[in-house]
């Protein structure tokens, strides 16, 4: 598919000036690193030396990174881990949360622009089968010549196997 963005989190107009750590958690093929692309090279409060921490997986990664942490003045993190995890470093500084896996809006709009039609209910549906995943979208589209997302979904269910995972920890 073509490379996509959509600033539904108004990362661009964001002031991040105060915040010390930024934290973008969320399943993979959600969009972490597109967001941290963006929000580097579009984000003009970013004057800071930010670190990118480009995906804390499990609790082993998550660990390493915290003993990292106390030296680094700024940090971006793709996460895979819920964000209470994060929750400790507000002891170091302020910290901008994002969870990108689960927002309607940013499917709704991912369908618009790839000329689709769909119904609200099968937006709800995706999502709880499969979390807010740009991947899993194209996935799902690609098989398929039709414009109708509910009928490619419902397709796709009766045809095919693709199965949401729990999340490392």
């Amino acid at each position: 598919m073509m490379k996509y963005f959509d600033d539904y989190l108004w990362l661009k107009k964001t002031d991040f000036s105060k915040y010390r750590y930024i934290v973008f958690y969320g399943e993979s093929g959600s969009g972490k690193s597109t967001y941290i692309e963006f929000l580097k090279k579009d984000n003009i409060s970013l004057n800071k030396d930010y670190e990118i921490v480009d995906e804390i997986f499990n609790l082993n990664d998550y660990i390493n990174f915290l003993k990292q942490v106390i030296h680094k003045k700024h940090s971006i993190i793709a996460t895979h881990l819920w964000y209470l995890y994060f929750f400790p470093l507000i002891f170091f500084g302020k910290i901008a949360f994002f969870r990108i896996d689960t927002q309607k809006k940013k499917i709704e709009n991912y369908l618009l622009y790839l000329g689709y039609t769909y119904s609200e209910s099968s937006i709800e549906r995706y999502i709880n089968l499969f979390w807010a995943t740009y991947t899993d979208i194209d996935i799902i589209c690609e098989w398929q010549e039709e414009k109708d997302f509910d009928t490619i979904l419902r397709n796709f269910l009766k045809y095919n196997t693709l199965k949401k995972t729990a999340e490392k920890e």
